[in-house]
């Protein structure tokens, strides 16, 4: 089970860190970023489908105070090995809000392929903990690889 997001940068994968991709809009930032956990293994082909689905009717993107985010992700299927992807487009990305109407402009996206059930939901919670602590936020923003994204993934900040 997850317990802390030192867990969850264990599940990142590197060849699935993104930095300073071009994305024309969300769905071909999520497309890419299932592409990269199939090209590693991790998930099978219909994966990116099912977060692209999931994103149209359960829409992901979150405003937060270090950077807007989105976490785009779907049920896993047999055979699928749980795994994160995460992207820092060039450029904000477009994502529907998550709890409400409208839009937000994600300058970060972490694609949660993940089991189901209470280590899915405090994976979830975890993430947007991140996304309100702007020292770890800056941190992915000005990542130069993934030592750097996966360093900022496990610091917690001190209050």
């Amino acid at each position: 089970m997850i317990t802390d997001l030192a867990d969850l940068s264990d599940l990142v994968v590197d060849d699935a860190i993104l930095l300073g991709v071009e994305a024309s809009d969300a769905a071909a930032l999520i497309s890419e970023m299932a592409d990269a956990l199939v090209e590693a293994g991790m998930v099978g082909e219909g994966y990116g489908d099912r977060c692209l689905e999931r994103e149209r009717t359960d829409p992901t993107g979150l405003e937060t105070i270090g950077a807007c985010i989105a976490i785009p992700h779907a049920e896993l299927a047999e055979g699928d090995t749980p795994a994160v992807a995460i992207a820092r487009p060039r450029n904000p990305v477009t994502f529907g809000a998550m709890a409400e109407e409208g839009t937000v402009d994600a300058a970060v996206v972490l694609m949660l392929a993940l089991p189901g059930g209470e280590a899915h939901i405090e994976a979830l919670g975890q993430v947007v903990e991140l996304g309100q602590d702007p020292v770890r936020m800056r941190a992915i923003m000005n990542a130069t690889g993934p030592d750097e994204v996966r360093n900022a993934l496990g610091e917690e900040t001190k209050t």
